[in-house]
């Protein structure tokens, strides 16, 4: 099929009836036809008023003289119309050429709808000629021009039709003319068509102008000019394309259509009344009709009861009151919202826009479409976002049946060392990581449904089948290059075979990434698939995170202290203060299972304040007593430095704690230290200012950097127990220890080492001079009262 829109192609000589007409030559129209048109065609006059015989009669004398005058030889022609005796079926097939008449465009829409002519020229492959009219309503969705009196005027005139979907033009005819029209006192153009504009693209030509479309693909030749959002410019000839450079065709549009408009409307400040330009047929299936609206108020209630899903209903009540839209609009230039409405194809997500209407503040343009894919695509890599997963996911699953259970499965990753990569290549060259990923997912699983799920985190559903060692083995290490630089990175799985059908899509892929977080960074595989006993674990983890305030309340944490000795003269010189959970139910619970837990629960702060005061108490008590004390280190994690009342509390503490003696000790592990910015490294300089000591911890645990010793003046450096165990079994562990001792002194830092356990390991450790001493082989941690006595004894002595 080949279309031709045109806005007018007819030449009259004169007004002597006898005289023939001439068909116009401007801008190629007989030429382009020419190249389509068969000898002898069959000509189809498809009539505007089915019941004008008398002006279809001329128009079959004009169109077989004009055509064949021209050299495009018509054998012969024939009309449809209400007098037709044949159906319109065998008319179709029996044209060459269809011919869609000029005349009133709602009349001649309500006609086509009538006879079914959409539908009866899915299989037309010849030539179709559209005149004024005939061309308006050539498109997918129609822009009825009010054309008689009454009309422009009328709020209930829909402006807005289906039509033949040939095209996504929307085409006004008659430029020339269209700019001299007043009608109900308003000029046509300025008063109507460009209101009417807000949210569409109309295309205002000149007659002897006019539109080719073939295969997809629309050409434009003559004068014209494009109308949309209440502006104008020019028509380019040749190849249509959009903003982004796609062709315009009516295939796209057939695409667009679906996240077209849904409602547009002018509507009045001072009485609310709303003039709808457009309600889709998405509305008017659920009964929202604009003939039965006269004012916002009521639209608002009418979405509210028959479209809006209930719980956002009272929402939509309170949110959409005409008032606040328009004071909005007035201070902000829109009015912007998005609500969930219930429509017999789901549940979909309509954006509310309100906008001011160009000169002429007396009223505001609203205008309602579908933003679902929009929120339910990630916005870099297209691919469903969360939302959309979930959505389209949750389908999958509904079709699913128990034959089905074992088939499929979700599958969350993580990409390790992604952090790194835009730390040291930039975000740009971070974002083409996700790229790769998702490609290399994709080729690797050929998922069904696929979403980039959050930041570096994609999730799919795939085969079962497709997880096989081997492919898994291939995605675990990638490697990124830019220039000379190159960085691996690993692609982590956690996976949830889809077993039962009981089980929310969302609860998959929460299982599915427990699956993912239960991967130790020391375990060589890159995958784990999740099972009940991951569940339960993450359920007790949950469980001991919601007791934390209780626990606190009812003293169920308990601080003990492990001495720290002088290593030449095993005398207790401090202590390290160490949170205990004596839980009412579980006994004694080991820190290194709570820490965790509260530290990926964003509650370590919390537990943390806890020792702060409870230790400063301590402390504070014994010194004001005038007591043997001991100086006492906390433990600070990353985030606490990010807790801005926790330092206050702290450096308030230390400025009284610390007044005469330094009691009061802050440890820091090397890898916190090396992730603080700026910021928080002056919280530690505030501390040492005040004369807190400040501890480097676990040195020479993983990626020990000497920077980190010269980016700071830490008083004491405590040897990671890594170290400490291999004394006796490795030289080089040994000449390790020897040196970072020697290095720690050359900078004025004092040396821990922690985790001594053997008389051996204290023996060479105070052979080279280590300072001071941690671990069993002295001292466990102990309860506060232990801790008291131990030091009191040590005094009398």
């Amino acid at each position: 099929m080949v279309t031709f829109l045109t806005s007018d192609f007819i030449e009259y000589q004169s007004s002597n009836e006898n005289h023939k007409t001439e068909i116009s030559k401007d801008n190629g129209f007989v030429d382009n036809l020419g190249k389509y048109w068969k000898e002898e065609s069959h000509f189809l006059v498809f009539a505007s008023d089915p019941d004008a015989l008398d002006v279809i009669d001329k128009v079959k004398k004009q169109m077989y003289d004009g055509f064949n005058s021209a050299g495009l030889s018509i054998s012969e022609i024939e009309s449809f119309d209400h007098s037709c005796t044949k159906s319109l079926a065998e008319m179709v097939e029996w044209a060459d050429v269809i011919y869609l008449a000029g005349g009133h465009c709602p009349t001649q829409n309500k006609f086509m709808k009538e006879v079914k002519l959409k539908e009866n020229l899915e299989a037309f492959d010849g030539i179709i000629i559209g005149l004024s009219a005939g061309s308006v309503n050539a498109a997918e969705n129609v822009y009825l021009i009010p054309e008689m009196t009454g009309e422009a005027e009328n709020p209930d005139f829909v402006r807005f039709a289906d039509g033949l979907g040939l095209t996504d033009i929307r085409m006004i005819p008659h430029s020339e003319y269209m700019e001299t029209v007043v009608l109900d006192g308003m000029q046509m153009i300025k008063d109507v068509i460009l209101p009417d504009s807000y949210g569409r693209k109309f295309y205002l030509i000149t007659d002897g102008s006019y539109f080719l479309i073939e295969n997809g693909k629309t050409y434009f030749y003559g004068t014209g000019k494009v109308i949309e959002n209440g502006k104008m410019t020019k028509i380019c000839t040749g190849e249509l394309v959009n903003k982004d450079n796609v062709p315009i065709k009516s295939s796209l549009w057939n695409s667009l259509m679906k996240v077209e408009y849904d409602m547009t409307a002018i509507v009045e400040k001072e009485s609310g009344i709303c003039h709808f330009s457009f309600v889709g047929r998405r509305f008017t299936k659920v009964g929202i009709v604009p003939e039965r609206i006269t004012y916002f108020d009521e639209c608002m209630k009418e979405m509210a009861q028959k479209l809006v899903v209930a719980e956002e209903k009272q929402t939509v009540a309170e949110l959409f009151k005409l008032a606040d839209v328009i004071k909005e609009v007035e201070e902000n230039g829109t009015f912007a919202r998005i609500v969930h409405f219930d429509l017999l194809e789901g549940r979909r997500a309509e954006a509310f826009r309100g906008i001011k209407l160009e000169g002429d503040d007396s009223k505001f343009v609203l205008y309602i479409y579908d933003a679902t894919i929009t929120l339910d695509h990630d916005w870099m890599t297209d691919d469903f976002a969360r939302t959309g997963f979930i959505n389209q996911g949750q389908k999958f699953l509904e079709a699913l049946s128990s034959k089905d259970l074992g088939k499929y499965a979700v599958v969350y990753t993580n990409i390790k060392g992604f952090k790194v990569i835009n730390d040291l290549f930039g975000e740009k060259n971070g974002d083409k990581v996700i790229f790769a990923v998702r490609d290399v997912l994709k080729e690797k699983f050929k998922p069904y449904i696929f979403s980039r799920f959050e930041s570096d985190h994609f999730v799919m559903i795939v085969d079962r089948e497709v997880l096989v060692q081997e492919r898994l083995d291939e995605i675990a290490v990638q490697v990124y290059k830019d220039g000379y630089k190159q960085y691996s990175y690993g692609i982590r799985c956690g996976i949830y075979v889809i077993n039962r059908l009981d089980v929310s899509i969302v609860h998959m892929v929460d299982r599915a990434k427990l699956a993912e977080k239960n991967i130790k960074d020391s375990e060589v595989s890159n995958y784990a698939y999740y099972d009940d006993e991951m569940r339960e674990e993450y359920l007790s983890k949950r469980v001991l995170l919601s007791e934390l305030k209780e626990a606190i309340r009812k003293k169920e944490f308990k601080v003990y202290y492990q001495p720290v000795v002088e290593t030449q003269t095993l005398k207790i010189v401090g202590a390290e203060a160490l949170l205990r959970w004596q839980h009412h139910s579980r006994g004694m619970i080991s820190p290194g299972k709570f820490i965790p837990i509260f530290e990926d629960g964003g509650q370590i702060s919390r537990v943390d304040n806890f020792v702060v005061n409870e230790v400063f108490s301590f402390l504070e008590s014994r010194r004001l007593k005038g007591k043997i004390v001991v100086p006492c280190a906390v433990n600070l994690s990353r985030m606490d430095f990010f807790d801005g009342q926790l330092m206050k509390n702290i450096l308030d503490k230390a400025s009284v704690c610390n007044a005469e003696l330094p009691l009061l000790k802050v440890e820091v592990t090397e890898s916190s230290y090396e992730t603080l910015e700026t910021n928080a490294r002056d919280c530690l300089y505030a501390l040492k200012t005040l004369g807190v000591q400040i501890l480097l911890d676990d040195f020479g645990k993983g990626m020990s950097s000497l920077s980190t010793l010269e980016s700071f003046g830490f008083d004491i450096v405590k040897l990671d127990m890594g170290f400490i165990r291999k004394i006796g079994e490795s030289k080089k562990a040994e000449a390790i220890i020897k040196s970072t001792i020697g290095l720690a002194h050359a900078i004025d830092a004092k040396v821990i080492a922690e985790g001594v356990e053997k008389k051996e390991q204290y023996e060479f450790l105070k052979s080279v001079s280590c300072d001071m001493i941690q671990g069993y082989y002295f001292y466990k941690p102990m309860p506060e009262e232990e801790f008291v006595k131990l030091i009191e004894e040590q005094g009398k002595k």
